[in-house]
């Protein structure tokens, strides 16, 4: 059972990641703070793969956003 919470809360955590950059990419100044909240609690490496799903997300008009 607590496997599956932590498996929950890091998906939220991506998807939030995600979020928050992409507004911060779109100018929300405002967003980047809690960008850096949210990586000080996820791997590096999540980061890169979040921040190249950011920009594709943009680059799609928000057609690929998908967090797996």
């Amino acid at each position: 059972m607590f496997k599956r919470f932590l498996q929950s809360c890091d998906i939220d955590l991506k998807t939030a990641l995600l979020w928050a950059r992409i507004a911060s990419l779109n100018d929300y100044t405002e967003a980047e703070i809690l960008v850096e909240f949210i990586k000080f609690q996820i791997d590096d490496n999540v980061i890169l793969e979040i921040e190249k799903l950011a920009e594709q997300c943009l680059q799609s008009e928000y057609r690929n956003c998908s967090v797996d």
